[in-house]
């Protein structure tokens, strides 16, 4: 497993460290490119990323390689929040409409799918209206 810098780095290892995990601690834009090369150089082994929408957007020219390569044993999941949150909670492109989901399918990103999931938003949680 490869998370990227910010939360997704904290919350892979909030949920177990593990020797094959792999911190990328402060290069945002690289992880799927990581990914990739793993994901190529061990192609018997499964390969997961866990990044942010801030890293995406920092690597879409990666999401093409990804697509032309088209590696089975590579799954990238993306948290998008909107924000930037290892430097501040700025604003990302994805607050202001970017569908990373389409850019990945329009890179012919095929393997397992794109699949967007998407929350509903509320102020409070319903058990406490």
């Amino acid at each position: 497993m490869i998370a990227s810098i910010g939360s997704p780095t904290y919350d892979v290892a909030a949920c177990g460290d593990n020797p094959r995990n792999f911190y990328i601690w402060s290069g945002l834009g690289c992880t799927p490119t990581v990914g990739l090369g793993l994901a190529l150089a061990q192609p018997d082994k499964r390969v997961l990323v866990v990044t942010g929408d801030g890293d995406v957007l920092m690597a879409l020219g990666s999401l093409a390689t990804i697509g032309v390569k088209q590696p089975k044993n590579l799954a990238i999941v993306c948290l998008d929040n909107g924000h930037y949150s290892a430097s501040g909670m700025q604003p990302s492109a994805t607050k202001a409409g970017v569908d990373l989901a389409e850019a990945a399918r329009a890179c012919k990103r095929r393997r397992g799918g794109v699949r967007s999931v998407l929350r509903r938003r509320t102020a409070r949680p319903p058990a406490f209206r």
